[in-house]
């Protein structure tokens, strides 16, 4: 009988993290996971699982340096050694992007992590110069690519090797003890379910200077006059200092740190999520979608362009 390998998984996302922990639950505690120092993925739990962590910077050169350390640590890490010494004792998942994700490329299966994974992506010569240029499924090292269908793929390099999966389908296949372990690895309580059925997703406009705190305020207010009817939950970005309790004192205000997606997958009735532009709705797993765009604003159009309105529905009916 053959040695069951073991799960290797490569990411830098919490997102990415969540899909692979929704499509493999019975492999949470076995798989050996290599991420990067992200900040995001400090509330991640790695208690009693083993884990590597990569070091990949915050500006070109430090990121160029974190990239000659990670050869180092191919080298004299014993761990990490062993793992690219047999790689055909592993199976390996993850995003293939990453400066510390091509040693493990190896009949690997790419998980989505965004809008990337469905566009024709543009890269820097330096990039192209350390990785290759076929990152995002296109490498012949890619043999699976696991997307939520977000938009459609157009791609011919990944069209044969991708398989479509519906999120919210997968969650409630899961028993409640899945549910709850994939809850505690994100340190997310289950229990505290979302009191609402619209969430808006807000975007930290004011803080990088594109629009005045009183000019974002008001736009918000439109959005929540517009859904004065239904419960409503603002879903605040974690880039942003805005105090959103102190104008709007009726509606609940969200900052967990926990994936929105893993929120709105406990949370059933949140059906209807609103946002300006934030290219994060078209990750969420609710019936309906809503892209306001820029057109109804002047000074948004003027500093983002015309982006156009979208209302998706999804009647959670794809393949599981």
């Amino acid at each position: 009988m053959s040695k069951m390998k073991k799960n290797v998984f490569v990411f830098d996302s919490p997102y990415c993290f969540l899909l692979y922990c929704i499509l493999f639950p019975e492999k949470i505690d076995s798989t050996i996971y290599v991420h990067s120092d992200n900040a995001a993925i400090g509330i991640l739990d790695f208690s009693n699982r083993r884990h590597h962590v990569i070091k990949k910077g915050v500006n070109r050169f430090s990121k160029f340096i974190c990239y000659g350390y990670f050869k180092l640590q191919l080298i004299f890490d014993p761990a990490l050694k062993q793992l690219i010494k047999n790689k055909k004792d592993y199976s390996f998942y993850g995003q293939d992007h990453l400066f510390f994700s091509t040693p493990f490329l190896n009949d690997f299966v790419l998980i989505e992590d965004g809008l990337a994974n469905y566009r024709f992506p543009k890269y820097s010569k330096l990039y192209k110069l350390l990785l290759g240029d076929e990152p995002f499924g296109r490498s012949s090292a890619v043999k699976k690519v696991i997307l939520t269908g977000m938009m459609e793929v157009t791609d011919p390099k990944i069209l044969e090797k991708v398989e479509f999966i519906n999120l919210s389908m997968r969650w409630k296949s899961l028993t409640s003890v899945q549910k709850n372990k994939i809850n505690n690895v994100f340190s997310n309580d289950p229990a505290e379910h979302l009191n609402a059925d619209v969430m808006i997703l807000t975007q930290p406009l004011s803080e990088y200077g594109f629009i005045s705190e009183n000019e974002k305020i008001n736009i918000y207010k439109k959005i929540i006059n517009t859904y004065s009817e239904r419960k409503i939950v603002i879903r605040q970005h974690p880039r942003e200092t805005t105090v959103y309790s102190d104008y709007f004192p009726e509606v609940e205000v969200n900052n967990s740190k926990a994936p929105v997606e893993l929120l709105i997958l406990n949370s059933p009735s949140v059906t209807t999520v609103v946002t300006l532009f934030s290219s994060g709705i078209f990750n969420m797993p609710c019936a309906e979608k809503i892209f306001i765009g820029t057109s109804f604003h002047p000074l948004l159009v003027e500093k983002f362009g015309i982006i156009e309105k979208c209302h998706l529905i999804d009647d959670c009916k794809g393949n599981s």
